[in-house]
């Protein structure tokens, strides 16, 4: 259980029906659905089928929820320092409000699992259709290969994509690795840290291009396209967020394998 006096690191905060706060984090769900509605309005999220990896604490979820949608939240929480925490918040919220809001412990490599397939026949009916929205938020730059993961995610059945990221300032076709002192300039920051890499930021200029390559279309930034790392918008957990239409679902082992002679 949480203490309701104390702020949590790197966990979404969760409202009640009012916007008074239940569980203080260091990101605002609240927030983060505005973003998400920016572009579209809130009124979009009726009726929608939405997948959250990474869903985290499960503000944003909840917000989701509460406008209508139809929200799987995937989080295995591996730590132990977020959903755990929440549990059973969540729980009472979804029973008074009857939110359309169901929790599983599933990863993101394991989500092409929740799709329709003969291997794997867990969920009925799939949750994972042609029709589905995933967000994926602050996880994509985290992957030691993030290219893999943006095609593994644009292999999965879906519509459309909400996607954050940090990003690197710069016009160049880009990326950089978290450990250059020019990305993240933190002393004693990797002291006790082992690999000799860690997180990638892409310029935006590459993070969009390649989100084309990956099959999207109509690419838009959800905040400020001036922003990038270390700076962020408030309540949010990084640089640039961004919605793009699914229009081709690639074959993820044939994507990465393909070669490129020039």
């Amino acid at each position: 259980m949480f203490d309701r006096n104390k702020k949590y690191p790197a966990c979404q905060s969760i409202r009640n029906p009012a916007g008074e706060i239940l569980f203080d984090g260091e990101w605002d769900g609240k927030s983060i659905f505005e973003v998400s509605s920016s572009i579209h309005g809130s009124e979009f999220w009726e009726g929608k089928k939405v997948l959250t990896i990474a869903a985290n604490t499960s503000g944003l979820c909840v917000e989701l929820a509460r406008a209508g949608a139809q929200v799987t939240a995937c989080e295995p929480d591996p730590h132990k320092n977020n959903r755990s925490l929440v549990r059973h918040l969540l729980a009472e919220l979804v029973e008074e409000e009857s939110l359309s809001l169901t929790f599983l412990d599933v990863d993101f490599f394991s989500t092409h699992k929740l799709a329709k397939s003969k291997r794997f026949s867990f969920w009925k009916p799939p949750i994972l259709t042609e029709d589905t929205i995933i967000i994926c938020y602050g996880l994509i730059y985290h992957f030691r290969d993030i290219v893999y993961a943006i095609e593994y995610l644009s292999s999965l059945p879906h519509a459309e994509l909400f996607i954050s990221t940090q990003t690197q300032p710069g016009n160049n076709l880009a990326i950089f690795n978290r450990v250059d002192p020019e990305v993240l300039a933190n002393p004693g920051f990797w002291d006790n840290y082992s690999d000799t890499v860690s997180g990638w930021h892409f310029t935006r200029k590459l993070f969009e291009a390649y989100l084309e390559s990956a099959g999207y279309k109509d690419i838009r930034p959800l905040t400020d396209a001036s922003i990038n790392f270390p700076q962020k918008p408030k309540g949010l957990t990084n640089s640039a967020y961004y919605t793009a239409s699914h229009v081709r679902q690639n074959d993820f082992k044939e994507r990465l394998t393909q070669y490129h002679p020039r």
